[in-house]
């Protein structure tokens, strides 16, 4: 909990709206927002899930540390956070989507 801030700040909420924006057309822009909102919605349950079966798992010894639960879910989101850091940096593309028919 200590690093969500930083988490939200690096990669949340400002970024996927202004993708969102740019990424969709006037007239299919509500709908994105919608299944946007409801993929964060379903992301933070199924961490509460995550997060309540691994604080249950016995401590694990790796490279000569102590692993509990919950360090093994702030390493596991790190390795996700750094994964989703280095598609956008090698594969994400300037773009921007207009519909001539759209207003």
């Amino acid at each position: 909990r200590r690093c969500q801030p930083f988490g939200e700040a690096f990669l949340s909420v400002g970024l996927y709206k202004v993708a969102l924006k740019r990424l969709t057309t006037p007239r299919i822009r509500p709908l994105a927002f919608a299944i946007q909102y409801a993929t964060f919605n379903f992301a933070g349950a199924l961490c509460d899930v995550f997060i309540d079966h691994l604080r249950r798992q016995p401590d694990m010894m790796l490279f000569g540390q102590v692993f509990t639960g919950m360090r093994i879910f702030v390493v596991t989101t790190w390795m996700a956070v750094v994964l989703a850091w280095l598609v956008a940096v090698f594969f994400l593309q300037d773009l921007t989507v207009s519909d001539l028919e759209d207003p």
